[in-house]
């Protein structure tokens, strides 16, 4: 959960930055950082339905 947390919060400050830079160069830099941070998010919600449902098996 807390890796989560921190892929949510640092996604939110690459939003952040992508809306404040005007050069392309940082603007592109932007754009890989929001697209691996939306990787490592979707990753961390795919082990979270995994975890789910081996506890729903266990009950």
């Amino acid at each position: 959960m807390e890796g989560m947390r921190q892929t949510r919060d640092q996604l939110n400050y690459a939003y952040a930055q992508f809306n404040t830079y005007s050069d392309p160069d940082l603007v592109d830099a932007c754009v890989y950082e929001i697209n691996a941070l939306q990787s490592r998010y979707s990753y961390f919600v795919r082990q979270m339905k995994q975890l789910d449902a081996a506890r729903e098996e266990a009950v």
